[in-house]
């Protein structure tokens, strides 16, 4: 579940990595955007950037470029944010747990810190 909730630059970096997973690159595109972090909407997760990931990640330039320039998955990362906020969750006590090695980013938990 995507909680896309530090602006503009986390709604495409959410948007990205489900681009990424449409060529089976969710979790190393995952890993490449935590090891990118920079602070909040610095730049660092603007879309040539995250279009730079993505090469230097070895996908398919033209069809992850099409994918984050067309919003194929906007309204899917900001439903789910929605859906986490009116249920409560803050991203910030929650932390999603993956069902293996393999595990897409479908079959996710949110599990909530006491």
């Amino acid at each position: 579940m995507h909680m896309a909730f530090l602006g503009q630059e986390s709604q495409w970096a959410a948007e990205a990595s489900e681009c990424a997973a449409d060529q089976d690159a969710f979790w190393a595109y995952h890993d490449k955007l935590f090891a990118s972090q920079a602070g909040e909407n610095q730049g660092a997760f603007n879309k040539d950037k995250l279009k730079g990931f993505a090469v230097e990640l070895g996908l398919e330039p033209k069809a992850f470029n099409d994918c984050l320039d067309t919003g194929k998955y906007t309204q899917l990362v900001q439903s789910q944010s929605a859906a986490a906020a009116q249920l409560g969750v803050h991203p910030a006590c929650a932390v999603s747990i993956g069902c293996g090695g393999t595990a897409r980013r479908d079959r996710h938990a949110i599990v909530l810190r006491e």
